[in-house]
């Protein structure tokens, strides 16, 4: 698995993949890519915070659409919130989008983590979607 990212601001935009190495192991990736991502967070929000405010929340937004991207039905973007550690043992409030995709057998999870809430809804709104507009395979 290969991991970039970059830190801007308080927001980590981030871009993992990994090849899954047979066409029938693309499915079980996706969904097992979205499921470590939940738990991870799930994990993390558990410290620290109040147990009312540990729980992580999901939303499917929508299916993902990336010119060049092999079609699949797990290729979803979702909105997750929960919590990220905040140093001294403390919690801070953090939304993350997730964008999981495949290109042939490359399995793919671009995602921005930021705070919330965001300091200026209109222009993060403008940010996601420049992020994952970005993205293109060229065949």
């Amino acid at each position: 698995m290969h991991l970039v990212s970059c830190k801007v601001g308080e927001s980590i935009w981030a871009l993992s993949y990994f090849d899954a190495q047979d066409i029938n192991r693309v499915p079980q990736a996706l969904a097992a890519d979205n499921r470590a991502l939940r738990d991870n967070l799930q994990a993390v929000s558990n410290v620290g915070a109040p147990a009312a405010e540990g729980a992580v929340s999901a939303v499917d937004l929508e299916p993902v659409k990336i010119p060049g991207m092999t079609p699949h039905a797990l290729a979803r973007h979702w909105r997750l919130t929960g919590r990220r550690p905040a140093g001294h043992g403390e919690s801070a409030p953090v939304e993350v989008h997730a964008w999981h995709f495949s290109h042939g057998l490359m399995v793919y999870q671009a995602s921005l983590w930021r705070p919330v809430p965001s300091a200026n809804a209109k222009d993060s709104t403008d940010a996601v979607e420049t992020f994952i507009q970005g993205f293109k395979f060229l065949d």
